[in-house]
Parts: C-alpha cells; structure tokens; sequence
C-alpha cells in the first residue's frame, strides 16, 4: 500500500510546474518567441538533453532542402580510419569547424589536402550522421572541391 503522502506530494509538484509555466512563456515570448515554437527550456524538458549540449553550431548552419550543407575555405586537419571508412576534421586556422567521413575508397582527395594543406569546399549531409571526431559532429561527405 502507498503512503496517503505521495499523492499529495504528486498534486503539489504538478499545481508547482503548472503555476510555473506562464511565467515561463510571457518570458519567452517577450524575447521574440513564436506561440508555434517551443521555448528551449520546454525542448530541454521534453528531450532530456540541456542546451548546451545540444549542438551549439546546429543553430548556425544553412542547410539546403535536403540537409546538404556545405563549409568552404577548410583545410584537413586529421584523418582517422574507422573500419571501412575514413574520417576527416576540417579547421580553419587553429579553429575546428566540423568533421566529415566518407568510404575509403573515395578518401584519396582528403589524404592530398592533408598533405599538400589545401583548402576546400566540402558539401555534408547532416541526415547522416557519424559518431563524432574530437569532440566535432561528423556527418557524411557527398562531395569534395578544391
């Protein structure tokens, strides 16, 4: 048998979190919210993961309607074989920008920008992501130009 107390303690946290919610959305709204947007708080709550840990580049990219998006003006910092693929970290001067992986049989042009440090344009899907590299999200290479 559960104790009479936690169902209380139940209404009395629920009316807490209900009371607590216009407050919360006059605020956002405020800054510019739109009512069909969630406020991050409510995207927090209802995916689990904090802010700040959600990919604080995601926000800035400029995808096309197929999630292609492209970094121009990177040079291959590393590479790092991964069973039948290889993955590349691409920078811009000392500042890591994002991370690609592409099959190995296709990786010939990132090992010749490694070692000759060019510059490319590199085009990422961002529906197909890879586990990360240092820290940086990886997504699949569809093309690379000098």
């Amino acid at each position: 048998m559960r104790p009479f107390y936690l169902r209380t303690w139940r209404l009395a946290l629920l009316a807490a979190m209900l009371a607590a919610l216009p407050a919360r959305a006059f605020t956002f709204l405020q800054q510019g919210g739109m009512l069909g947007q969630l406020p991050p708080w409510a995207q927090d709550f209802i995916s689990g993961v904090p802010a700040e840990h959600r990919g604080p580049a995601a926000a800035r990219r400029k995808l096309d309607a197929k999630g292609i998006g492209f970094y121009s003006d990177v040079r291959t910092l590393a590479l790092e074989r991964r069973a039948d693929i290889v993955c590349a970290l691409f920078g811009r001067g000392q500042e890591l920008v994002i991370a690609g992986c592409a099959p190995a049989h296709e990786a010939a042009r990132l090992a010749d920008s490694l070692i000759e440090n060019r510059r490319l344009k590199v085009y990422l899907d961002h529906t197909r992501p890879y586990a990360p590299m240092q820290a940086q999200e990886a997504f699949r290479i569809t093309q690379i130009q000098p």
